[in-house]
């Protein structure tokens, strides 16, 4: 039986985006077959899991604080987690001359853990999820004292290729994260990276040394859904539910054109309502009759609103080699699927005109009206379609959990 390490930041239960989709890629492994331990964030909450064996490392007393409290509605509470965010954020600046790699001390712990796990049971693969970069680093240097063990760098999120620090400049971020990646990939065995950053990758990475080592797949969350879930969480009406799940952060995304778009929408269509479900930094902008602010829960309390939604929504991003790994997600449920972006080369675009149920829409205020009323129209024409899970995976084999186990574990 191979053993397998998983370095993540958060997992079970309250999962990161990466935290979903690494799940999905081992709870598709022959449990007959490998042994799997996961080194994750201690996040205060605990689960047991058939397959996976979790090993919580805490991040120290101030993160500990703020996974505690991260859902508690209270307004005093909600004020002092700002203040020990900004505290956080303070504590890392001195850490800007090694970014983006500022948890020293949560680095240590894992790799302690993870030569113990070693001794104990030697392992056979060690998956670094990127990020956090400690996953990186922590499996570069067990690589490095134990050559036999295979390392596998997981870029669901580009390094290099990613969204830059705010004190930095980009020209200064690349240059640091570049760097990174040359000192921390050179002893690897495969690099898993997305196809949304290959452009990115063929321009900085396809010089170095360990550049045929690169495995182009794409984001794993293409699984087939039962109906199996809790009871439609929608209040019983005759609303149309257009649904967005995931983080709505200003300036990352357009938050603003969102909202003016969802008002006009409405106008035109008074049933149709948006529910925005997800951490952001601005929900008193959907204050208005026609958009529900949830704030983030469990992926397992979120599938129902998924399969429950009418049509799913997505918000572009401003940076070309980031993909949104919502959309796979969402196009496991066959529903009709709207994007927004406000870039010519944003990365959903390639993906969601090969969808066969999707409207793409420009963010130009120019032309919010026009986008409003293609917008109505498309909810009105495929109002309770579905696309069946078979035809999707045969467009988009990249993004089934299955290829990345044939690809990294089985070739």
């Amino acid at each position: 039986m191979k053993h397998v390490l998983v370095l993540t930041g958060r997992y079970l239960p309250n999962m990161s985006a990466n935290g979903i989709c690494i799940n999905n890629i081992l709870q598709k492994l022959p449990a007959s077959e490998y042994q799997i331990t996961c080194l994750c964030y201690d996040d205060l909450e605990t689960v047991q899991d058939d397959k996976v064996k979790i090993i919580r490392v805490s991040r120290g007393l101030l993160r500990s604080f703020l996974y505690k409290h991260e859902r508690n509605n209270n307004s005093v509470v909600k004020i002092l987690c700002k203040a020990v965010t900004l505290l956080v954020n303070v504590l890392c600046v001195p850490y800007l001359i090694c970014w983006p790699w500022n948890d020293p001390v949560f680095t240590n712990r894992v790799l302690k853990i993870a030569e113990r796990l070693h001794k104990d049971k030697p392992i056979d693969f060690i998956i670094a999820v990127h990020a956090p970069i400690s996953s990186l680093i922590v499996a570069n240097k067990m690589k490095k004292k134990y050559p036999e063990i295979k390392y596998i760098p997981y870029f669901l999120d580009s390094l290099s290729g990613g969204r830059p620090a705010t004190l930095l400049s980009k020209k200064t971020n690349l240059k640091k994260k570049l760097r990174w990646e040359e000192r921390l990939l050179q002893n690897s065995d495969k690099i898993v990276v997305m196809e949304a950053s290959r452009k990115h990758h063929e321009m900085y990475s396809s010089q170095m040394s360990y550049y045929n080592k690169f495995l182009y797949l794409d984001i794993p969350l293409l699984c087939g859904h039962e109906k199996t879930f809790l009871k439609n969480p929608f209040p019983a009406n005759d609303e149309i539910r257009v649904v967005y799940t995931g983080v709505a952060l200003q300036p990352m995304r357009n938050i603003s054109y969102f909202v003016e778009l969802a008002k006009k929408v409405n106008a035109i269509d008074p049933r149709i309502v948006f529910y925005v479900i997800g951490q952001s930094n601005c929900a008193n902008m959907f204050n208005h009759k026609c958009i529900r602010y949830l704030d983030s829960m469990p992926h397992e309390q979120l599938l129902p609103y998924l399969e429950s939604a009418d049509v799913l929504i997505n918000l572009g991003v401003r940076v070309p080699s980031a993909i949104s790994g919502k959309i796979f997600e969402y196009m496991s449920f066959g529903k009709p699927i709207i994007s927004t972006y406000s870039i010519p080369n944003e990365a959903c675009i390639t993906y969601l005109n090969r969808y066969p149920m999707s409207l793409l829409i420009e963010e130009s205020d120019s032309g919010i009206e026009q986008a409003a009323k293609e917008m109505v129209d498309f909810i009105s024409s495929n109002l309770g379609n579905r696309i069946g899970f078979n035809d999707i995976k045969s467009i988009y084999r990249n993004n089934l959990p299955e290829t990345f186990i044939e690809e990294v574990f089985e070739s």
